[in-house]
């Protein structure tokens, strides 16, 4: 008797290896999802019983004696093609395949790689490959007998189908080899725990190495891939980690890999290091894909000469995955001009991808890059990107571009990592790919074969599925719609899986769902209706405006609307779903209009100069404005009101008066200084600057080294700078110019604006609490950087001057730019006061005059541009003023031909009475 039981266990010992092998065998005949399936289920059932039968002790004495003819590892040499394929079909759990020198090569065979484990829910569970050699065992070594004079494993030629290796066991180690002609070369499917180390590959069609399908916690040392991509150029990648997400197994159904195949996504813990890779890759010579983590890249050659540019590959390196490190590798350009920028990272939401498995918390530091084009930048984070950082790389040259602004150029406090790799023993299998349901009302059960535990739902209300163990009940209502319908039912564990319901319609029941009206009116007040639903089924009620709420009460629909404060009629959609579906258009109108006049000062003071400034004026309906005496002049665009005031010759102060016209009057008054001297220069140092991120609207940068700004849809950047001008006196203040410094980036318009509130501090300000901002008082152009700015903010000061102050500068163009702040140490925003720069970047001018002071004018001024000492001026009635770009008097004179001698050469205003030209002296 216990030898009979010893036998018996025997063959349940054996029952995997053998099911493993029926499949192998089996496949092209039976390739059907219910006989594998079965096959697996009457296996399981038989160990079960068996197992049952026999005691522990009888048990362990059996596995010792099953198990003890295997029990020490063994060295197997090769010298040819034959004793190498014999060897890896043939090897156990810690043999070692030591390989002569010489080459290695055979005709490429396709066989079936047995995935019910974890690919049950594919129609075909077996999926055909192709390879030269292969190995599925676990617990490898494969290595040549002598590293100085490498074995060589060689396909049938780059432009003909076949992975030159294949390996889809674990724990291998593959040493010393040369790896080349074969479409694919090393592929490593659901490996863990695998080395690669030593090895040479090149003369491949597409991809050199590709760790895949799980592979996870594997090692890439000192391995040298070339010449790959000869067959596509935009599918020869040196080293690919992972896979597209249209071929993930836990995608969602549409897509598939090569030959029917689909892959797991996590590739974790993959480490590459000590390696070169080019010349001559065609692709991206390392590709991260998403849904891969900790992959750290370090101590490698990457050189770009043979990058095609075709499918978009135009980087040294792609990261898609997350937790990624990139550290301290050398990256060459070669001189190639197809290389946009050398490392890019790209975020895949758009295609589907989850924010949890693509771009974020990604690291580069500590890498040299020579990159001989300027606009080539060192990494470029595309939109949707989060946590990017990048800091101590070295840019050969060093003039060139850096980053772009998505990415932080400092070191994180913490360098994070992401979570460990599934388990690669995870399974779950379902019977049937899916099932067909009649129409009327019913419940079915199915069961699973999984050890793992797992949720189910449905996708549709008019089925619900429970477990109970791993049996799987649905229950479905009838279906009288009169048309065919589907719905999913979807099993979440450690993989994901779902089945497919299709039901027919009941040909004896029709069900019909009527509204009482489909559509309803709300005055602007909070109001409330009922509308009659009839039907034979029940009926779910939902609506699409925070405004608006629908629910159900028996067979009506409540829908109540909150009070409209605004003037604007809206409208919402209530969807009423049952076994038809039904809508609701609801229309809430606005509130009646008032009309309302306002504008944002109510006074306005001027030192002595010639000076313009922007007020907002706010009105329901047209106005008109009219200023008086004549040295005031104003201008209006859209609700920008601009005040012109002309020089103060006189000793004594002024006042006039501007009236906006409208369903009301308001008046502003004016009052200027007198030319006094001034009383010598003061510089104010910023008190406190920062910037805030629209796309990271809870972050703080107070302690950057930069402000920044750029203005891009929900990705827009702003500077804050706050002054305190508790120490100034308006009555002392003759002129006031912000002085402040770019030094990365140009061809970038600014706005500035005052804010309407001095209460935020430094290391607190964020997006969402920033303090919000008037209409813009003055814009300028950085047609270049590494220089000081001048703005003229007189009226401002004098007008703030014993309290705070904040400045708002707002990017007005997609392109960034950035501006020192005080925690650099130098060169930080400051205010001059009395002692500023009086001709402020004349020459190759950067500061914009808006469009409204260059109006046609009826003196004209000649010639123009202007190379000579003097200037003539034609047809001006009154005194003529010439301007620097800050509206400062430069010249003045009442005759015709004016000395200009001691003008620098720049852009000028010429004015004269309230008309102006514009004058260019060379």
């Amino acid at each position: 008797m216990v030898i009979f039981k010893i036998q018996v266990l025997k063959f349940i010992l054996r029952l995997d290896v053998i099911s493993n092998e029926m499949f192998y065998y089996l496949q092209p005949k039976f390739n059907n999802t219910m006989f594998k399936t079965n096959l697996g289920c009457l296996i399981k059932k038989a160990s079960s019983f068996a197992t049952k039968q026999l005691s522990t002790g009888v048990f362990l004495c059996a596995l010792l004696f099953t198990l003890h003819t295997k029990a020490s590892a063994a060295t197997i040499n090769v010298s040819n093609s034959q004793q190498l394929i014999d060897a890896l079909k043939n090897a156990a759990s810690g043999d070692e395949i030591v390989l002569a020198s010489g080459t290695y090569t055979t005709s490429a065979s396709t066989y079936y790689y047995p995935l019910l484990s974890y690919y049950s829910g594919i129609d075909s569970d077996i999926a055909s490959r192709t390879a030269y050699f292969r190995g599925s065992q676990s617990n490898i070594t494969l290595r040549s007998a002598n590293p100085s004079n490498p074995a060589i494993l060689a396909g049938s030629g780059w432009n003909v189908d076949g992975y030159v290796l294949h390996v889809t066991g674990s724990n291998w180690a593959i040493k010393d080899l040369i790896i080349k002609n074969g479409a694919k070369g090393l592929i490593l499917d659901n490996s863990s725990n695998s080395m690669i180390q030593n090895v040479e590959i090149y003369d491949i069609g597409q991809e050199g190495l590709h760790v895949r399908d799980h592979s996870h916690d594997c090692i890439i040392d000192n391995i040298f891939i070339h010449d790959v991509g000869k067959r596509n150029d935009g599918f020869g990648e040196g080293i690919y980690i992972g896979s597209d997400n249209s071929v993930w197994w836990e995608g969602d159904g549409n897509n598939t890999g090569e030959k029917g195949k689909r892959y797991r996504r996590a590739c974790h813990n993959t480490l590459v290091k000590n390696s070169t890779f080019g010349p001559n890759i065609s692709a991206e010579p390392v590709e991260i894909k998403e849904g891969s983590e900790n992959t750290i890249v370090e101590n490698c050659i990457i050189r770009g000469s043979g990058i095609s540019g075709a499918n978009f590959a135009d980087s040294h390196l792609d990261i898609k995955g997350t937790f990624t490190q990139i550290r301290n590798n050398t990256f060459y350009q070669d001189g190639n001009s197809g290389i946009a920028r050398s490392i890019m990272i790209v975020p895949r939401q758009g295609a589907g991808v989850a924010q949890q498995y693509t771009a974020h918390d990604n690291y580069i530091y500590g890498n040299t890059f020579e990159l001989n084009s300027s606009g080539v930048e060192i990494a470029v984070a595309n939109n949707g990107s989060e946590d990017i950082y990048a800091w101590n790389n070295t840019r050969i040259p060093s003039d060139g571009d850096f980053y772009n602004s998505r990415i932080n150029d400092f070191e994180p406090s913490v360098i994070k990592t992401g979570s460990a790799a599934k388990g690669s023993s995870c399974h779950i299998a379902t019977p049937e790919r899916g099932y067909e349901l009649t129409g009327s009302s019913g419940s079915f059960s199915f069961e699973i074969l999984t050890e793992e535990g797992f949720t189910v739902s449905s996708d549709q209300s008019w089925m619900s599925a429970s477990r109970s163990g791993n049996t799987i009940t649905v229950n479905y209502n009838s279906n009288s719609s009169g048309s065919n319908r589907s719905g999913r039912i979807t099993i979440n564990g450690c993989l994901d899986t779902y089945v497919t319901i299709d039901q027919t319609t009941d040909s004896s029941s029709v069900c019909s769902l009527v509204v009482g009206n489909t559509s309803l009116s709300f005055t602007e007040v909070a109001g409330s209706a009922s509308i009659t639903v009839t039907s034979e089924e029940t009926f779910t009620v939902s609506d699409d405006q925070s405004w608006l709420t629908a629910t159900i009460n028996g067979n009506e629909v409540l829908i109540s609307a909150s009070e409209n404060t605004s003037e604007t009629t809206r409208t919402a959609l209530v969807t009423v779903v049952g076994c038809e579906t039904q809508t609701i258009a609801v229309t809430q109108s606005g509130t009646t209009s008032i009309c309302t006049l306002s504008v944002s000062e109510s006074s306005l003071s001027f030192g002595s100069n010639a000076v313009s400034q922007n007020i907002n004026v706010t009105s329901t309906e047209n106005f008109t404005v009219s200023s008086s005496p004549s040295w005031i002049s104003t201008a209006v665009n859209g609700s920008t009101l601009t005040i012109n005031v002309s020089e103060n010759t006189a000793s004594s102060s002024r006042n006039a008066t501007i009236t906006v016209s409208g369903c009301q009057n308001k008046v502003v008054i004016i009052t200027q200084e007198g030319d006094t001297p001034s009383s010598g220069g003061t510089t104010i140092n910023v008190a406190a600057d920062s910037y805030v991120r629209e796309d990271k609207p809870t972050r703080n940068y107070g302690t950057s080294t930069s402000i920044r700004t750029v203005n891009l849809n929900n990705d827009s950047q702003e500077c804050y700078l706050k002054f305190d001008l508790s120490g100034i006196s308006s009555g002392n203040v003759n002129s006031a110019q912000l002085s402040l410094f770019p030094y990365s980036g140009k061809r970038v318009n600014n706005n500035l604006h005052v804010a309407n509130s001095n209460s935020w501090s430094e290391t607190a300000l964020t997006w969402e609490n920033k303090p919000s901002y008037g209409g813009s008082i003055a814009n300028w152009y950085i047609d270049d950087d590494d220089q000081f700015f001048y703005i003229d903010i007189t009226n401002l000061v004098k007008s703030n001057a014993g309290g705070d102050l904040t400045l708002v500068i707002t990017g007005a163009s997609e392109d960034d730019i950035r501006y020192r702040s005080k925690e650099s140490g130098n060169n930080a925003a400051t205010i001059l006061i009395n002692g500023g720069q009086s001709n402020v970047r004349l020459h190759n001018q950067s500061i914009v005059i808006e469009d409204d002071l260059m109006t046609a004018t009826p003196f004209t001024v000649y010639p123009n541009p202007n190379s000579t000492s003097t200037l003539k001026v034609s047809g001006a009635d009154e005194k003529v003023y010439i301007l620097n770009l800050q509206g400062s008097m430069v010249l003045s004179s009442v005759e015709q031909t004016i000395d200009i001698s001691s003008l620098a050469p720049g852009f000028y205003i010429v004015k004269s009475g309230n008309q102006t030209t514009k004058l260019i002296k060379q």
